[in-house]
């Protein structure tokens, strides 16, 4: 999965910086290696891109022909 910040997604008023909150988690899940720390990271990531601030791509793990 890889998460691409929106450079100017025309943040609106009042909604916080999802992206950075996931940065944060993403970062305190590589100091402690505690799984929930993960799961609050994917959480904000989703949350992210739901708010356009983000774009997320999953790899294709079909088979090519």
């Amino acid at each position: 999965m890889k998460i691409i910040k929106i450079k100017d997604p025309g943040v609106y008023e009042g909604i916080p910086d999802y992206y950075s909150v996931y940065c944060k988690y993403l970062k305190a899940f590589k100091h402690t290696k505690d799984s929930k720390m993960m799961e609050h990271a994917l959480h904000y990531a989703l949350v992210a891109e739901e708010m356009g601030q983000v774009i997320i791509e999953t790899p294709d793990f079909r088979r090519k022909k």
